[in-house]
């Protein structure tokens, strides 16, 4: 019987190469869970070879549009040949494809990929391949430390600075402004709306617009543990056309940073809400994160708010309080 189909098939297809015709044998994508998960954008048109991605059809998307040549073999020896190719490594493909790892492939009895971009922490100079999900198998929730670690915490270093989190020297753009100094980040703070937390959409907001993944793991003195407080929950992308895209895009929240207030004095920049010290008192940047510009070639970030006004920031430089505070002990530096 399968013989049959598949005959019939080769029949009906021979001399077409329209996209549109790829329906008369299967879908167009197939409507299998997994290849509606990586393109099921409505107005994708699949094409065999095709290896363009989501960020090539629409600027904005709540759905995947991966085409067929990013999975499948680009040249047409090997369509309709009885079986199902999966060629996730070719030296001449573009796009995403050609980032995979040159031993990337498909494991058919786990039915799991390796060694593919998708699947990796995403960073163009140096990236960390994880095995995929299984194909059309049940999984548990998408978590984004799963292929990013929350934060990312990879080893620093002048072509690839982290800033996200140093665990090693307590520093770093996670958990909110004075954290572990003035019950910055604690239950009371957030229901109260007197700090804020730092998270994946601070920086990343036209990607993520709500910060849900707390895997964070200390893995060196074990102190700032998320799961210890945090019910683990999936991640959450609101934009899939920047997410997956071979690119780190850089869009900062436009909120207006709030810190506990515990200095004698209100910063310069920030404006204070109640009494030092109070329950509900805090004190907020004037300006909104929006304002911040970022030179990718230089890792610098000007015009934050969170330091004082005029200050470029390199992306995993250490500061101190000098940074922040005008005239904070006489000295100002790194």
């Amino acid at each position: 019987m399968r013989t049959l189909i598949f005959l019939t098939c080769l029949l009906m297809l021979a001399g077409y190469s329209e996209a549109s015709k790829c329906g008369n044998c299967h879908g167009t994508p197939p409507t299998d869970r997994s290849h509606v998960v990586h393109s099921g954008h409505l107005s994708m048109l699949p094409k065999y070879g095709d290896t363009s991605i989501t960020d090539d059809l629409r600027t904005f998307t709540e759905a995947y549009a991966f085409n067929c040549g990013n999975c499948h073999p680009s040249g047409p020896e090997a369509h309709r040949n009885g079986n199902v190719d999966i060629e996730l490594f070719n030296e001449a493909a573009s796009g995403l494809k050609a980032l995979n790892d040159s031993s990337a492939g498909y494991d058919r009895e786990k039915r799991k990929c390796n060694g593919v971009y998708c699947h990796s922490t995403g960073e163009r100079l140096q990236y960390r391949f994880v095995v995929s999900p299984g194909w059309n198998r049940e999984e548990k929730g998408s978590f984004c430390h799963e292929c990013h670690d929350s934060p990312p915490a990879y080893p620093g270093s002048e072509k690839r600075p982290n800033g996200h989190f140093n665990v090693e020297r307590g520093s770093g753009h996670l958990l909110g402004i004075h954290w572990d100094s003035v019950k910055g980040h604690s239950e009371d703070s957030f229901k109260d709306g007197t700090s804020s937390q730092m998270g994946c959409s601070t920086c990343h907001y036209g990607t993520v617009k709500e910060d849900r993944d707390t895997a964070f793991v200390d893995t060196v003195n074990g102190l700032f543990t998320c799961v210890r407080c945090h019910r683990l929950r999936d991640g959450l992308i609101s934009n899939h056309s920047l997410h997956v895209n071979g690119k780190v895009d850089i869009e900062f929240a436009p909120v207006k940073f709030r810190s506990r207030a515990q200095m004698t004095a209100t910063p310069e920049g920030w404006s204070r809400k109640g009494d030092k010290g109070k329950k509900g008192s805090y004190d907020e940047a004037v300006a909104s994160l929006a304002i911040i510009n970022y030179e990718p070639a230089t890792h610098t970030c000007s015009n934050v708010p969170c330091h004082l006004e005029g200050e470029r920031v390199k992306w995993s430089d250490r500061v101190n309080c000098g940074n922040c505070h005008v005239n904070y002990g006489g000295k100002k530096g790194r």
